[in-house]
């Protein structure tokens, strides 16, 4: 938007990035085969891993996890929080 914009006041002749050519982007995570249609944990599954979490990892973690599943929340969103967000009787606050 720079070089665009230096273009049109006439600062730059020619906008550099014009010329640019992308590198293709290649997902490696993504699998070429047919979607299993799994999309989200069986109640079981969600209670496995909560209490291997429990089990193998300090409390803090355990807590990072069951937020994440329980509510919904974003691990940005996570990450952002802080204690004051936090209420013992009414939950994550607005």
């Amino acid at each position: 938007m720079l070089f665009r914009y230096a273009k049109r006041k006439k600062i730059i002749k020619e906008n550099p990035m014009d010329e640019l050519i992308y590198p293709a982007y290649v997902d490696e995570y993504s699998s070429q085969e047919e979607d299993q249609g799994i999309e989200f944990w069986e109640r079981d599954t969600v209670n496995y891993f909560l209490n291997r979490t429990e089990q193998e990892f300090p409390y803090r973690v355990y807590a990072m996890f069951r937020t994440l599943l329980y509510t919904g929340i974003r691990k940005g969103e996570l990450g952002a929080l802080l204690e004051s967000d936090v209420c013992k009787k009414k939950g994550i606050a607005d």
